[in-house]
Protein backbone atom coordinates (compact mmCIF):
# COMPACT_ATOMS: atom_id res chain seq x y z
CA UNK A 1 0.00 0.00 0.00
CA UNK A 2 1.33 3.20 -0.75
CA UNK A 3 1.73 5.71 1.88
CA UNK A 4 -1.25 8.01 0.59
CA UNK A 5 -3.37 5.12 0.47
CA UNK A 6 -2.87 4.69 4.43
CA UNK A 7 -6.37 4.48 6.50
CA UNK A 8 -6.21 7.55 9.53
CA UNK A 9 -6.63 5.29 12.37
CA UNK A 10 -7.84 7.72 15.29
CA UNK A 11 -5.86 6.67 18.39
CA UNK A 12 -8.12 8.63 21.46
CA UNK A 13 -6.24 8.44 24.38
CA UNK A 14 -5.86 10.40 27.84
CA UNK A 15 -9.61 11.40 29.24
CA UNK A 16 -11.06 13.38 32.21
CA UNK A 17 -10.74 10.01 33.68
CA UNK A 18 -8.42 9.45 36.77
CA UNK A 19 -6.78 6.57 34.85
CA UNK A 20 -5.78 8.82 31.91
CA UNK A 21 -2.12 7.92 33.00
CA UNK A 22 -2.39 4.74 31.85
CA UNK A 23 -4.27 5.28 29.00
CA UNK A 24 -1.48 7.17 27.42
CA UNK A 25 0.84 4.23 28.49
CA UNK A 26 -1.68 1.69 26.54
CA UNK A 27 -1.76 4.17 23.77
CA UNK A 28 1.81 4.42 23.57
CA UNK A 29 2.18 0.34 23.38
CA UNK A 30 -0.19 0.74 20.52
CA UNK A 31 0.84 3.62 18.39
CA UNK A 32 3.84 1.33 18.50
CA UNK A 33 2.19 -1.81 17.20
CA UNK A 34 0.31 -0.64 14.72
CA UNK A 35 0.93 -1.86 11.26
CA UNK A 36 2.30 1.48 9.57
CA UNK A 37 2.49 0.37 6.43
CA UNK A 38 -1.78 -0.31 6.29
CA UNK A 39 -2.63 2.27 8.51
CA UNK A 40 -1.77 6.08 9.48
CA UNK A 41 -2.14 6.30 13.17
CA UNK A 42 -3.70 9.96 14.21
CA UNK A 43 -2.80 10.46 18.36
CA UNK A 44 -5.61 12.63 19.90
CA UNK A 45 -5.31 13.47 23.16
CA UNK A 46 -8.52 14.17 25.18
CA UNK A 47 -7.00 16.29 28.04
CA UNK A 48 -8.21 16.58 31.81
CA UNK A 49 -10.16 19.79 30.40
CA UNK A 50 -12.00 17.43 28.00
CA UNK A 51 -10.46 19.33 24.67
CA UNK A 52 -9.33 16.70 22.01
CA UNK A 53 -6.32 17.95 20.70
CA UNK A 54 -3.79 16.96 17.39
CA UNK A 55 -0.26 17.43 16.55
CA UNK A 56 -0.22 20.08 13.67
CA UNK A 57 1.89 17.62 11.82
CA UNK A 58 -0.87 15.05 12.49
CA UNK A 59 0.72 12.00 13.34
CA UNK A 60 4.51 13.00 13.92
CA UNK A 61 3.88 12.85 17.65
CA UNK A 62 3.46 10.00 19.70
CA UNK A 63 0.71 9.68 22.22
CA UNK A 64 3.35 10.29 25.08
CA UNK A 65 4.65 12.54 23.45
CA UNK A 66 1.63 14.78 22.25
CA UNK A 67 0.78 14.40 25.79
CA UNK A 68 3.11 16.49 26.92
CA UNK A 69 3.26 18.64 24.07
CA UNK A 70 2.05 22.56 24.82
CA UNK A 71 2.51 23.86 21.00
CA UNK A 72 1.52 23.20 17.28
CA UNK A 73 -1.56 21.44 18.73
CA UNK A 74 -4.88 22.04 17.10
CA UNK A 75 -8.24 21.77 18.56
CA UNK A 76 -10.73 19.16 16.70
CA UNK A 77 -14.19 17.63 17.30
CA UNK A 78 -15.84 14.51 15.98
CA UNK A 79 -17.96 15.41 12.94
CA UNK A 80 -20.43 13.68 10.31
CA UNK A 81 -20.14 13.72 6.31
CA UNK A 82 -22.07 11.45 4.13
CA UNK A 83 -19.56 8.97 3.96
CA UNK A 84 -18.02 8.09 7.60
CA UNK A 85 -16.70 10.26 9.98
CA UNK A 86 -13.73 13.08 10.83
CA UNK A 87 -12.71 14.98 13.14
CA UNK A 88 -13.42 18.77 12.52
CA UNK A 89 -10.05 21.46 13.24
CA UNK A 90 -11.32 24.63 14.66
CA UNK A 91 -9.98 26.48 11.63
CA UNK A 92 -12.71 24.92 9.21
CA UNK A 93 -10.67 22.01 8.18
CA UNK A 94 -11.12 18.65 8.56
CA UNK A 95 -9.23 14.95 9.02
CA UNK A 96 -11.07 12.24 7.06
CA UNK A 97 -10.98 9.19 9.99
CA UNK A 98 -11.47 5.51 8.71
CA UNK A 99 -11.75 4.26 12.34
CA UNK A 100 -11.24 5.39 15.89
CA UNK A 101 -9.51 3.52 18.45
CA UNK A 102 -10.55 4.68 21.85
CA UNK A 103 -7.33 3.74 23.93
CA UNK A 104 -8.89 5.20 27.52
CA UNK A 105 -10.27 3.49 30.62
CA UNK A 106 -12.81 3.93 33.15
CA UNK A 107 -14.54 6.54 33.88
CA UNK A 108 -14.87 9.62 30.79
CA UNK A 109 -13.59 7.10 28.21
CA UNK A 110 -14.98 3.05 28.83
CA UNK A 111 -18.40 4.08 30.51
CA UNK A 112 -20.19 4.67 26.71
CA UNK A 113 -19.57 8.22 27.29
CA UNK A 114 -16.82 8.69 24.25
CA UNK A 115 -18.51 6.01 22.28
CA UNK A 116 -21.66 8.07 22.08
CA UNK A 117 -19.68 10.65 20.86
CA UNK A 118 -17.93 8.71 18.01
CA UNK A 119 -21.23 7.54 16.88
CA UNK A 120 -23.10 10.92 16.77
CA UNK A 121 -20.35 11.45 14.23
CA UNK A 122 -20.66 8.13 12.67
CA UNK A 123 -17.27 7.08 13.00
CA UNK A 124 -16.24 3.32 13.48
CA UNK A 125 -14.75 2.78 16.68
CA UNK A 126 -13.35 -0.12 18.30
CA UNK A 127 -15.14 -1.37 21.32
CA UNK A 128 -17.74 -1.57 23.51
CA UNK A 129 -20.88 0.23 22.19
CA UNK A 130 -22.47 2.70 24.51
CA UNK A 131 -24.63 0.46 26.67
CA UNK A 132 -22.15 -2.18 27.30
CA UNK A 133 -20.04 -0.46 28.18
CA UNK A 134 -22.32 1.83 30.83
CA UNK A 135 -23.47 -1.45 31.74
CA UNK A 136 -19.80 -2.85 32.53
CA UNK A 137 -17.85 -0.04 34.22
CA UNK A 138 -20.38 -0.25 36.73
CA UNK A 139 -18.88 -3.62 38.95
CA UNK A 140 -22.44 -3.59 41.15
CA UNK A 141 -24.34 -4.28 37.46
CA UNK A 142 -22.03 -6.68 36.51
CA UNK A 143 -22.35 -8.73 40.00
CA UNK A 144 -26.12 -8.42 39.47
CA UNK A 145 -25.51 -10.12 36.32
CA UNK A 146 -22.99 -12.92 37.48
CA UNK A 147 -25.49 -14.07 40.31
CA UNK A 148 -28.70 -13.80 37.73
CA UNK A 149 -26.38 -16.61 35.79
CA UNK A 150 -25.31 -18.39 38.45
CA UNK A 151 -22.15 -17.10 38.70
CA UNK A 152 -20.72 -16.79 42.54
CA UNK A 153 -19.10 -13.54 43.77
CA UNK A 154 -18.15 -12.43 47.05
CA UNK A 155 -20.89 -11.02 49.12
CA UNK A 156 -21.46 -7.14 48.67
CA UNK A 157 -23.66 -4.42 48.42
CA UNK A 158 -23.27 -0.63 47.35
CA UNK A 159 -24.12 2.81 48.86
CA UNK A 160 -24.15 6.12 47.93
CA UNK A 161 -22.36 8.88 49.12
CA UNK A 162 -25.27 10.43 51.57
CA UNK A 163 -25.90 7.20 53.15
CA UNK A 164 -22.98 6.59 55.39
CA UNK A 165 -24.30 5.73 58.40
CA UNK A 166 -26.75 3.46 56.73
CA UNK A 167 -24.34 1.55 55.02
CA UNK A 168 -22.17 1.18 57.55
CA UNK A 169 -24.66 -0.25 59.84
CA UNK A 170 -26.00 -2.64 56.81
CA UNK A 171 -22.19 -3.94 55.82
CA UNK A 172 -20.80 -4.60 59.22
CA UNK A 173 -24.16 -6.32 60.48
CA UNK A 174 -24.45 -8.29 57.31
CA UNK A 175 -20.86 -8.67 55.43
CA UNK A 176 -19.24 -8.46 58.90
CA UNK A 177 -15.50 -6.79 59.07
CA UNK A 178 -13.22 -7.25 57.71
CA UNK A 179 -14.51 -5.64 54.32
CA UNK A 180 -13.15 -4.19 51.53
CA UNK A 181 -14.58 -0.61 50.23
CA UNK A 182 -13.81 0.87 46.42
CA UNK A 183 -15.48 3.31 43.62
CA UNK A 184 -18.13 1.15 42.00
CA UNK A 185 -17.06 3.23 38.40
CA UNK A 186 -13.59 2.92 38.70
CA UNK A 187 -11.06 0.87 37.45
CA UNK A 188 -7.13 0.16 38.10
CA UNK A 189 -7.79 -0.14 42.15
CA UNK A 190 -8.14 3.48 42.22
CA UNK A 191 -9.72 4.39 45.81
CA UNK A 192 -9.90 0.94 46.35
CA UNK A 193 -8.70 -0.40 50.08
CA UNK A 194 -9.34 -3.18 52.82
CA UNK A 195 -11.23 -2.11 55.94
CA UNK A 196 -10.79 -3.92 59.32
CA UNK A 197 -12.37 -1.82 61.63
CA UNK A 198 -15.16 1.12 61.80
CA UNK A 199 -12.66 3.85 61.63
CA UNK A 200 -11.03 2.19 58.49
CA UNK A 201 -14.79 2.20 57.19
CA UNK A 202 -15.66 5.96 57.47
CA UNK A 203 -12.03 6.95 56.23
CA UNK A 204 -12.41 4.25 53.13
CA UNK A 205 -15.87 5.44 52.19
CA UNK A 206 -15.20 8.73 52.07
CA UNK A 207 -12.63 7.97 50.42
CA UNK A 208 -13.97 6.16 47.74
CA UNK A 209 -17.17 8.30 47.69
CA UNK A 210 -14.99 11.24 46.86
CA UNK A 211 -14.10 9.80 43.30
CA UNK A 212 -17.52 8.05 42.58
CA UNK A 213 -20.72 8.60 43.90
CA UNK A 214 -21.40 5.27 44.15
CA UNK A 215 -19.78 3.12 46.89
CA UNK A 216 -18.97 -1.04 46.45
CA UNK A 217 -18.69 -2.55 49.84
CA UNK A 218 -17.75 -6.30 49.63
CA UNK A 219 -16.61 -8.86 52.43
CA UNK A 220 -12.73 -9.17 52.25
CA UNK A 221 -11.76 -12.40 50.94
CA UNK A 222 -8.81 -14.31 51.73
CA UNK A 223 -7.10 -14.87 48.00
CA UNK A 224 -5.34 -17.59 46.98
CA UNK A 225 -4.37 -16.16 43.35
CA UNK A 226 -5.84 -13.93 40.72
CA UNK A 227 -7.22 -15.34 37.21
CA UNK A 228 -8.09 -13.92 34.15
CA UNK A 229 -9.34 -14.67 30.57
CA UNK A 230 -8.99 -12.35 28.06
CA UNK A 231 -11.70 -12.51 25.43
CA UNK A 232 -10.86 -11.25 21.89
CA UNK A 233 -13.54 -11.27 18.77
CA UNK A 234 -13.07 -9.99 15.02
CA UNK A 235 -14.81 -10.80 11.93
CA UNK A 236 -15.38 -14.81 12.40
CA UNK A 237 -12.57 -15.11 15.03
CA UNK A 238 -13.76 -15.15 18.48
CA UNK A 239 -11.28 -16.36 21.08
CA UNK A 240 -11.33 -17.03 25.56
CA UNK A 241 -8.31 -17.76 26.68
CA UNK A 242 -6.11 -20.17 28.23
CA UNK A 243 -6.40 -19.01 32.42
CA UNK A 244 -3.73 -15.92 33.31
CA UNK A 245 -2.52 -15.15 36.94
CA UNK A 246 -1.36 -12.40 39.04
CA UNK A 247 1.08 -12.39 41.65
CA UNK A 248 2.22 -9.86 44.08
CA UNK A 249 3.35 -9.28 47.20
CA UNK A 250 1.19 -6.36 48.64
CA UNK A 251 -2.19 -6.45 50.15
CA UNK A 252 -4.16 -6.26 47.25
CA UNK A 253 -3.37 -5.85 43.39
CA UNK A 254 -3.78 -2.26 43.81
CA UNK A 255 -2.72 0.74 41.30
CA UNK A 256 0.69 1.30 42.30
CA UNK A 257 1.47 -2.42 42.06
CA UNK A 258 0.25 -2.74 38.78
CA UNK A 259 2.27 0.58 37.36
CA UNK A 260 4.75 1.25 39.26
CA UNK A 261 8.06 -0.47 38.51
CA UNK A 262 9.82 -0.74 41.75
CA UNK A 263 6.36 -2.83 43.06
CA UNK A 264 5.91 -5.06 39.60
CA UNK A 265 3.15 -7.59 40.25
CA UNK A 266 4.11 -11.52 38.30
CA UNK A 267 2.28 -11.73 35.79
CA UNK A 268 1.76 -15.52 34.02
CA UNK A 269 0.23 -16.39 30.81
CA UNK A 270 0.09 -20.09 31.61
CA UNK A 271 -1.48 -20.20 35.13
CA UNK A 272 -1.20 -23.54 37.34
CA UNK A 273 -4.91 -23.46 37.93
CA UNK A 274 -5.53 -23.98 34.16
CA UNK A 275 -6.18 -27.25 33.86
CA UNK A 276 -8.90 -27.39 37.12
CA UNK A 277 -10.59 -24.11 36.41
CA UNK A 278 -9.64 -22.92 33.44
CA UNK A 279 -13.09 -24.47 31.56
CA UNK A 280 -15.32 -23.19 34.25
CA UNK A 281 -13.54 -19.49 34.03
CA UNK A 282 -13.91 -19.22 30.11
CA UNK A 283 -17.78 -20.72 30.92
CA UNK A 284 -18.40 -17.92 33.52
CA UNK A 285 -16.62 -15.39 30.58
CA UNK A 286 -18.52 -16.82 28.16
CA UNK A 287 -21.92 -16.45 29.52
CA UNK A 288 -20.87 -12.49 31.03
CA UNK A 289 -19.82 -11.47 27.68
CA UNK A 290 -22.97 -13.01 26.26
CA UNK A 291 -25.33 -11.29 28.59
CA UNK A 292 -23.61 -8.09 28.57
CA UNK A 293 -22.98 -7.17 25.10
CA UNK A 294 -19.27 -7.11 25.40
CA UNK A 295 -17.84 -7.02 21.70
CA UNK A 296 -13.85 -6.66 20.31
CA UNK A 297 -11.89 -7.16 23.40
CA UNK A 298 -12.64 -7.79 27.19
CA UNK A 299 -10.49 -9.00 30.45
CA UNK A 300 -12.38 -11.14 32.85
CA UNK A 301 -11.32 -10.82 36.21
CA UNK A 302 -11.48 -13.77 38.98
CA UNK A 303 -10.43 -14.61 42.33
CA UNK A 304 -9.59 -18.16 43.93
CA UNK A 305 -9.81 -18.41 47.28
CA UNK A 306 -8.22 -19.86 49.24
CA UNK A 307 -11.10 -22.11 50.10
CA UNK A 308 -11.08 -23.35 46.73
CA UNK A 309 -13.65 -21.38 45.28
CA UNK A 310 -13.85 -19.07 41.67
CA UNK A 311 -15.60 -15.81 42.60
CA UNK A 312 -16.05 -13.20 40.04
CA UNK A 313 -14.73 -10.05 40.01
CA UNK A 314 -15.06 -7.64 37.89
CA UNK A 315 -14.85 -7.25 33.52
CA UNK A 316 -12.87 -4.82 31.64
CA UNK A 317 -14.60 -3.40 28.68
CA UNK A 318 -10.91 -1.86 27.53
CA UNK A 319 -7.99 -3.97 29.11
CA UNK A 320 -4.65 -2.05 30.11
CA UNK A 321 -2.90 -2.15 26.80
CA UNK A 322 0.71 -1.48 27.89
CA UNK A 323 3.68 -3.54 27.25
CA UNK A 324 3.08 -5.02 31.26
CA UNK A 325 -0.22 -5.70 30.92
CA UNK A 326 -1.68 -9.33 30.91
CA UNK A 327 -4.46 -8.94 28.00
CA UNK A 328 -1.87 -8.44 25.10
CA UNK A 329 0.46 -11.11 26.48
CA UNK A 330 -3.01 -13.59 26.33
CA UNK A 331 -3.26 -12.82 23.32
CA UNK A 332 0.43 -12.98 22.29
CA UNK A 333 0.41 -16.60 23.59
CA UNK A 334 -2.84 -17.65 21.51
CA UNK A 335 -0.44 -16.43 18.79
CA UNK A 336 -1.79 -12.98 17.94
CA UNK A 337 0.55 -10.70 18.15
CA UNK A 338 -0.34 -6.91 19.08
CA UNK A 339 -0.12 -5.48 15.16
CA UNK A 340 -2.45 -8.68 13.98
CA UNK A 341 -4.65 -7.55 16.99
CA UNK A 342 -5.01 -3.82 15.55
CA UNK A 343 -5.91 -5.01 12.49
CA UNK A 344 -8.26 -7.15 12.88
CA UNK A 345 -9.78 -5.14 15.23
CA UNK A 346 -10.14 -2.02 13.18
CA UNK A 347 -11.50 -3.81 9.97
CA UNK A 348 -14.25 -5.75 12.00
CA UNK A 349 -15.54 -2.24 13.58
CA UNK A 350 -14.97 -0.96 9.98
CA UNK A 351 -17.31 -3.45 8.25
CA UNK A 352 -19.59 -3.63 11.32
CA UNK A 353 -19.77 0.65 10.78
Amino acid sequence: MKNADRKPLALIFGGRGKERDVSIESAEFVYESIDKSIYKPIPVHITCRGDWLVSSRVEALSPRALSECAEGLLRVAPFPKADGGALLIENGDSIDIYCAFPMLHGDFGEDGIIQGALENANIAYVGCDVSSGAIAIDKSHTKIMAQHLGIPTARWLTARRDDFDPARRLAIGTLGLPLFIKPARLGSSIGARSVRSEIEFSEAFYSAAKLDGKVLIEELVEIEAELECAYFAAKSKELFTNIGEIRYNTEFYDYDTKYKCDLKASLYTSSKYERIFGDRIRDYSRSLVRLIGVRDVARIDFFLTRGGEILFNEINTMPGFTKGSLYPALLSEANISAADAISELVENAKVRG
